[in-house]
């Protein structure tokens, strides 16, 4: 598909930088990956290599993608960067438009969406995952301003399955007794649908949803 390229994958999950590694070994041969699990070792390898192509999460310790990409944007132009993310309101969505992101990615399909997002980035065109693009059409129309403090966060269909074993108070391993999916992948999804609602604890969850009345 292209010369050699050295492509800088990050997220704070090995399992899912794993996945994410065979996705794009299926569609490049000639390549060298590097990983990272936070921003500022995305900064680093950066600054100690001459990476084509980075593929990065929103939400990681330390320093989150946004604020990376912020510091990355004046030094690094020539950087093609695709970001992957679970969020996809206008909050997470417009500051990556003005950062000049083209690429956007569902975080659950994101296998599916390799090939396509490798596609774009090295014909330099832009490819948003559907989601993504309904909200940058309501970003264009003008139709969604700003994001009310009383909204209710949006929850991803899986987020929505787990949600009720989350405010039972079960634990990762109980509930993947009940759902066939790895504790590791319930872990990152509770850590999700926490960063959504604003909270760190079940109780804390319990209390928000009883606010928004999804709960009795």
């Amino acid at each position: 598909m292209a010369d050699k390229l050295n492509i800088l994958i990050a997220d704070d999950h090995e399992y899912f930088l794993d996945g994410l590694q065979i996705g794009i070994e299926q569609h490049l041969q000639n390549h060298k990956i590097f990983r990272a699990n936070n921003g500022y070792q995305i900064i680093d390898i950066i600054e100690k290599n001459d990476i084509d192509i980075l593929f990065t999460d929103i939400q990681m310790p330390k320093l989150d993608g946004i604020k990376t990409l912020m510091k990355l944007q004046s030094t690094n132009k020539h950087l093609k960067i695709a970001v992957i993310t679970s969020y996809y309101d206008i909050q997470h969505i417009k500051p990556l438009i003005r950062l000049g992101v083209k690429v956007i990615l569902d975080k659950e399909n994101v296998k599916a969406e390799i090939e396509y997002a490798l596609q774009a980035l090295l014909n330099k065109r832009s490819y948003y995952t559907p989601l993504v693009e309904n909200t940058i059409n309501e970003i264009l129309q003008g139709k969604k301003k700003s994001k009310p403090k009383s909204a209710i966060p949006v929850l991803t269909k899986r987020e929505k399955e787990l949600f009720g074993y989350f405010i039972k108070g079960m634990t990762n391993k109980e509930i993947a007794q009940v759902v066939p999916i790895d504790p590791k992948t319930i872990d990152s999804h509770r850590s999700n649908i926490y960063f959504k609602f604003d909270v760190n604890s079940a109780a804390k969850l319990i209390a928000k949803a009883l606010d928004y009345g999804m709960i009795d």
